[in-house]
């Protein structure tokens, strides 16, 4: 995955992503799915957003250390699931 950049992410997500708001637990949260033959793309996409998308330097200070506190855990792989899903 040489290429991927912040513009193949975007599609990708557009393509595969989705979006939810869980309004009585104040949590937000972005899902993409792919079949486990997929494992080496989403591995790509979380190390390069972990590594390129922290908070800007102009996030409320308090935002922005809660979100970093548990930056390298937020993003997560799972198990697949009976369809091979993760």
């Amino acid at each position: 995955m040489k290429k991927i950049n912040d513009n193949w992410i975007l599609g990708f997500i557009e393509a595969e992503g989705s979006f939810e708001a869980v309004k009585n637990r104040n949590i937000c949260s972005f899902n993409v799915s792919q079949h486990e033959r997929s494992i080496d793309t989403l591995k790509a996409i979380k190390s390069y957003v972990l590594n390129n998308w922290k908070p800007i330097d102009n996030t409320q200070i308090l935002i922005k250390n809660l979100l970093l506190k548990d930056w390298d855990s937020s993003i997560k792989l799972t198990k697949p699931d009976k369809n091979g899903v993760i």
